[in-house]
């Protein structure tokens, strides 16, 4: 649908992405409390309108999903993730309550079945796309320049990069210099954190056994004191902090040779530019339907399942060395599940949302 116009209901933790897709129109961030915010109703005065559909790609409080449509886009078409307990509740808002096998997929698969069941498209289009992260030139140029102050160099991401909104094409240029890894501490919540003390005996060991590499230390600002921390305790010349926003992360990451991170957005963003990915979980459920899709991948699990901390710190090592010596020189990823073809309502004529 190439003269469709996308408008995303996003939150303030990941409103950036949404700003800097060349794809989306419109963007705007609620406060990401569930319960009713003010956010809320300046969202519904900002994005009220005439579309033809709303997605509601979310998995839990669906009555403020529901509040949102109908006061956002009276007019519209409601499609959800039928939800095999809650499907009579959730008829009386949503019109479309689609069937997805996330159990035996993964979500990002998923959720681009509920498009492809929905809508039909007035071009040739991939069944199978690949997922993509916009990278930022002026963010990238600084961390180019970072890099080559610190005689780092980079790892071509899977394919050049889509340029952010706004931002001039642009074609990957590589740096020459000391290949580099990513390490990062940060998740949305506790149970999926990484504190300092646990992460400082792996990456002591990574450093001892990788000597080749250097590590890149990052977190969230909530966390960037445990990032400090953790640098400070290692003094190591081969570990640093790396302090940047959230456009400048991508692009580090973009030119890393591989990432270790608990499970978060990371992870995907990581996948999404082709970087090998050793994750760290707390909930098994988790690993089934938010994998590292389309790379290789190495997957530890907290075995008390509540926290990664929990896990000890030799696993966490040798999910890397596995990864290093074995899953990346045979090239294996999970392959996709091919589901079959169907076709929804025409959308040809979707021009407003």
């Amino acid at each position: 649908l190439p003269g469709a116009r996308i408008t995303v209901v996003t939150s303030t933790r990941n409103d950036m992405l949404a700003a800097q897709d060349p794809h989306v129109d419109v963007h705007y961030p609620l406060h990401p409390r569930h319960a009713p915010h003010f956010s809320w109703l300046k969202a519904i005065a900002r994005l009220r309108g005439e579309y033809d559909v709303v997605f509601a790609l979310v998995f839990t409080h669906m009555s403020k999903a529901a509040v949102l449509a109908r006061a956002i886009a009276p007019g519209a078409e409601y499609v959800v993730p039928r939800h095999g307990e809650r499907a009579l509740v959730y008829g009386q808002v949503f019109h479309r309550q689609l069937e997805l096998s996330h159990w035996r997929q993964h979500w990002m698969q998923a959720l681009l079945q509920m498009g492809q069941q929905t809508l039909v498209p007035s071009i040739p289009v991939e069944q199978q796309p690949q997922p993509y992260v916009p990278i930022s030139v002026h963010a990238w140029e600084r961390v180019f320049e970072q890099l080559y102050r610190w005689g780092l160099g980079t790892c071509a991401p899977r394919q050049f990069p889509v340029s952010a909104e706004g931002d001039i094409s642009q074609r990957w240029q590589e740096l020459p210099g000391r290949p580099y890894v990513v390490i990062n501490l940060s998740a949305y919540t506790a149970n999926r954190s990484w504190m300092p003390h646990h992460a400082l005996l792996v990456c002591r060991e990574l450093l001892e056994r990788l000597p080749e590499v250097e590590l890149l230390v990052i977190a969230s600002p909530k966390h960037r004191r445990w990032a400090e921390s953790l640098v400070d305790w290692l003094r190591h010349p081969r570990c640093r902090l790396f302090r940047g926003s959230l456009p400048e992360i991508i692009a580090l990451l973009a030119g890393a040779s591989w990432i270790l991170t608990p499970d978060t957005a990371i992870v995907h963003i990581a996948a999404a530019l082709g970087k090998p990915v050793v994750g760290l979980y707390s909930e098994l459920i988790k690993v089934m339907e938010w994998y590292p899709f389309g790379v290789p991948f190495v997957l530890a699990v907290s075995p008390a399942l509540e926290g990664i901390s929990f896990m000890p710190p030799g696993a966490i090592v040798e999910a890397v060395e596995h990864l290093l010596h074995r899953v990346i020189p045979s090239g294996f990823v999970v392959p996709a599940v091919q589901s079959p073809r169907q076709r929804g309502p025409s959308a040809a004529s979707t021009e407003s949302g």
